[in-house]
């Protein structure tokens, strides 16, 4: 038996929720990195303006303030870049681990051995793919996986 994980997980009613949930949080993000951008260009221009007024070590030390400035907020929101990507790679672990019964029992039902990754199977017939089933299944049992505290209660 066949199965494409990646349509699988995206594909089900679970899958489909953390996308969303991880398309907001991106959103979020992206708002606040253009104000963030905005703000700096101010204070990058409003330093540029009073250059010419100022002592040439004093600027300095504005200057390297606000560099550093500018690398930590960098830092912090890649940081919230890879606490949202962090969100769907747990997920995906939750929903292959509520999963497994559930694909267990389709193997048992057709009798296979093992399911492959589709993508790696040189040559297979359509009817090995089970990934359609399996989005059925999971969906029936899982749901948006919202309520998720015990897969296999």
């Amino acid at each position: 038996m066949t199965i494409q994980s990646d349509l699988f997980f995206r594909e089900s009613t679970f899958g489909k929720r953390v996308a969303q949930e991880i398309e907001a949080e991106g959103a979020v993000l992206t708002a606040e990195n253009r104000r963030i951008e905005s703000d700096l260009r101010e204070e990058e221009q409003d330093l540029v303006v009073r250059r010419g007024e100022m002592d040439p070590e004093a600027f300095r030390r504005l200057a390297d303030a606000f560099d550093q400035k500018v690398q930590l907020t960098r830092r912090t929101q890649e940081q919230k870049l890879r606490e949202i990507n962090e969100i769907g790679d747990t997920a995906r672990r939750e929903f292959l681990e509520a999963a497994d019964p559930i694909l267990q029992e389709i193997m048992i039902e057709a009798g296979a051995g093992a399911i492959l990754e589709k993508s790696t199977v040189f040559l297979s017939s359509a009817s090995a793919d089970i990934t359609q089933l399996a989005i059925a299944r999971i969906n029936a049992v899982l749901g948006d996986g919202i309520r998720l505290t015990d897969p296999l209660e």
